[in-house]
């Protein structure tokens, strides 16, 4: 593999506050369309289409989420054979925006903390053999550690994403 991706994948919503946001309050607002997002997933959809050999080591929910996000990296290229598929919920982001700006933001971020060191160990061999690693920093201090400590003893090239 050229580059495997590893941290999160979400869906993106975001709702457009009509006029100025008012804190504890109703707020009338405009839907955006869901969007498929995540750090580590949007590098490892760029790089396909770029037609870099691309995976991603991440975890989504068994839901219809998840499902579409898989089956559009799959349509884009990406290999997703590393991702995680726990029990539940894929995770979502909203963001509050008021005339384009960020006012609120919340995430659900359960499947991405779910990953540990030992989902890291049971892939350790496929990541490893990478040429790059991309690690962002949705991702526990213990796996980025682990990232940053096995880089002596693998032979990728490490790039994170604070």
């Amino acid at each position: 593999m050229q580059v495997t991706c590893i941290g999160g994948a979400c869906v993106d919503r975001s709702y457009r506050v009509h006029g100025n946001a008012v804190a504890g309050s109703s707020n009338p607002a405009t839907r955006g369309l869901p969007l498929f997002g995540g750090v580590a997933r949007n590098v490892s959809e760029n790089l396909a289409r770029l037609r870099i050999d691309t995976a991603l080591f991440s975890a989504v929910g068994n839901d219809a989420l998840g499902q579409a996000l898989l089956d559009e990296l799959r349509a884009a290229g990406v290999d997703v054979d590393l991702v995680k598929v726990i029990e539940g919920s894929s995770d979502e982001y909203a963001a509050i925006l008021e005339r384009g700006e960020l006012v609120l933001g919340a995430a659900d971020m359960r499947a991405i903390e779910s990953l540990s060191v030992d989902d890291l160990d049971r892939r350790w061999e496929t990541l490893a053999a990478s040429a790059w690693l991309f690690v962002d920093c949705n991702l526990s201090a213990a796996i980025l550690q682990a990232c940053l400590a096995r880089r002596s003893i693998g032979r990728y090239r490490l790039a994170i994403d604070a």
